[in-house]
């Protein structure tokens, strides 16, 4: 067996042997306990080849054992160090972080029976959290140190090493190449699988704790007040022209919804149907007798399958200018969404988003697709809406006694105001000559 001295770079460097090899570190860490790399050539499996540590133990016996640690450069020399001395103070709770396995492992079995289940109702949750691990967690990592890089992978990591100092080192970097907002968002997913894990487990105490928010504005300060005002709204109605991107904008400034409920719309949620409106009908004696008649409408039944989600609008009536922008939508017979993408449904906001600014003014303050409801909420407090109705349209469940007894789906009201906002978008995105008067809309 080769001896050499184990560095990172003789791991980088040193060329794949015709057939596996251990080479040793010299000198040995400690009395009983050291440190080989196993190097291996290509095969059907790992085409590149493996780049393996091992714990090297020596027993009172005179016997040698090999424990597998971690592949390089996911886990570095230092780590395999610090693991082969550990393995061997402390057998039994090396063994326990083996039988644990690594972080990536966990993680999938927390989506498997905490997640998963979710995605069956369609609601998003489970879609965007796998998005989180996979782009912010389950990813290598790469960051400079007294001129040295250094490789941070939580795919590798043994869960139970996954302690407090590594979880404020990943947020650090999410933090240094994102936002605040995203490493708080990170820290959220983590303390869920860290929580659940202690549930099933009768030693381990997840190392989450309070205070370790990156975010540290008041509710207050962090609230929402972007709006668009009427010259935006056109401008960013101009440039949604032709991408499916800008299509869900556009039915996002026509209807309020939720971006998820609308990346998820399908074109069988779409159905024609019939509102009952109330209309005067004056008898003899009666003069504010009415009565109820039918009208045709175009329905947009809102998927609302988990008991966890939010509230939302069951039904919502679609205005004329509404159904323009999806006409406009082409329908793919192997994919059954309104807004699709190669595997589904739409799913790239940040980079279409940044697509999207590029035909902006370059001066146009910072805006999300979430600031398209605030806008609509804005607007339909303009259009005279009530109160009730207009948060029916956004989705935002009843308050206090009205939650327990009020089960009308206002679709008369809620169709008005649909209307009324079509409307006033008609006018704001294809103003009127200034010697024009425009009438207010009226709904049948």
């Amino acid at each position: 067996m080769p001896r050499v001295k184990l560095s990172d770079s003789f791991m980088e460097r040193q060329p794949l042997p015709a057939k596996q090899t251990f080479f040793y570190q010299t000198p040995p860490l400690e009395t009983g306990v050291n440190l080989a790399a196993l190097l291996s050539p290509g095969g059907t499996k790992r085409p590149h080849g493996t780049r393996r540590w091992y714990a090297i133990v020596y027993t009172d016996k005179g016997e040698t054992r090999r424990v597998k640690l971690g592949r390089y450069p996911q886990q570095s020399l230092k780590d395999a160090k610090a693991q082969a001395i550990a393995y061997w103070k402390n057998p039994s709770q090396a063994a326990e972080q083996a039988s644990t396995g690594t972080f990536a492992e966990v993680s999938a079995e927390w989506v498997k029976r905490i997640v998963a289940p979710e995605k069956s109702g369609g609601y998003l949750r489970g879609d965007e959290t796998q998005r989180i691990l996979d782009r912010y967690v389950l990813t290598a990592h790469v960051v400079k140190r007294k001129d040295k890089e250094i490789i941070i992978d939580w795919r590798t990591k043994p869960f139970l090493q996954c302690d407090r100092t590594a979880v404020n080192q990943l947020l650090d970097i999410i933090e240094d190449r994102h936002s605040a907002i995203v490493a708080d968002t990170v820290l959220s997913v983590l303390s869920s699988i860290m929580s659940w894990w202690a549930t099933r487990t009768g030693s381990y105490i997840s190392p989450i704790v309070k205070g370790m928010k990156r975010d540290k504005r008041s509710p207050k300060e962090r609230r929402r007040s972007r709006v668009l005002n009427e010259a935006e709204i056109a401008t960013v109605w101009r440039a949604c022209e032709g991408s499916v991107f800008g299509g869900l904008c556009r039915l996002a400034l026509l209807t309020g919804s939720r971006r998820e409920k609308l990346a998820q719309m399908r074109w069988s949620d779409i159905r024609e149907g019939v509102i009952r409106v109330e209309v005067p009908d004056p008898i003899p004696g009666d003069p504010d007798h009415t009565k109820f008649i039918e009208r045709a409408a175009t329905l947009w039944h809102i998927r609302n399958n988990n008991p966890r989600e939010k509230g939302t609008a069951n039904v919502l009536p679609l205005s004329p200018l509404a159904l323009q922008v999806l006409s406009e939508r082409m329908k793919i017979d192997s994919n059954p969404y309104v807004f699709p993408s190669r595997r589904g449904h739409f799913v790239s906001w940040s980079g279409e988003k940044a697509l999207l600014d590029a035909n902006l003014p370059a001066d146009m303050p910072k805006w999300t697709v979430h600031t398209l409801r605030h806008t609509v909420r804005t607007l339909l407090s303009k259009c005279r809406v009530q109160t009730e109705v207009a948060e029916k349209v956004l989705g935002h469940s009843l308050k206090g006694m009205q939650a327990v007894y009020n089960h009308d789906e206002m679709l008369e009201q809620l169709d008005i105001a649909m209307t009324k906002l079509s409307s006033r978008i008609s006018r704001i995105i294809d103003p009127a000559p200034a010697n024009v008067v425009m009438p207010f809309p009226q709904v049948a």
